[in-house]
């Protein structure tokens, strides 16, 4: 298998980050409010410890295509959210406004939540990640994200657990 200078197919394909040489399997691809797009890479277990590593997530742009297709995903349901949309976290009635979106392997979707700052002289709200079955529309479209393709962007928070 030799390293393709071409951008990854997506989720299930085999992939190497061009800094660090780490290797395995896109199982994640977050896209950011801002335009950054991520993806989560699975290595394979380390044979002779019978260990799994970590997970490293890396920049679309930094990744090379070894190769494509080697996990088929499941086809991603469609989104319910949007970036930009005020929603409510069912279960523990966290709210906010939905800044990333990741798919995973397995088709399903979850949400960055962050939460908007009450009093001025407040610090800085903590974000959580909801999966897509528990968010309930607040409003929809709350505050415009301006996706321009042409912008790059770059994720502004901690990806999401895999």
């Amino acid at each position: 298998m030799s390293e393709q200078k071409a951008k990854i197919g997506g989720i299930g394909d085999r992939v190497k980050d061009e800094v660090t040489g780490f290797e395995g399997i896109a199982t994640h691809k977050t896209v950011w409010a801002n335009r950054c797009v991520r993806y989560a890479v699975e290595p394979p277990v380390e044979t002779d410890k019978n260990v799994l590593p970590d997970i490293q997530t890396f920049d679309e742009d930094r990744l090379l295509l070894v190769e494509s297709g080697v996990v088929t995903p499941t086809e991603p349901k469609s989104l319910t959210f949007n970036h930009g949309d005020h929603v409510q976290d069912s279960v523990t009635t966290f709210e906010g406004i939905i800044t990333a979106i990741t798919t995973a392997l397995d088709g399903q979707h979850r949400g960055l939540i962050e939460a908007p700052k009450k009093k001025k002289d407040e610090k800085v709200p903590e974000a959580h990640w909801v999966d897509e079955v528990r968010i309930v529309m607040v409003k929809s479209g709350a505050i415009d994200f301006p996706l321009n393709p042409k912008t790059p962007g770059g994720g502004d928070r901690f990806d999401p657990p895999t």
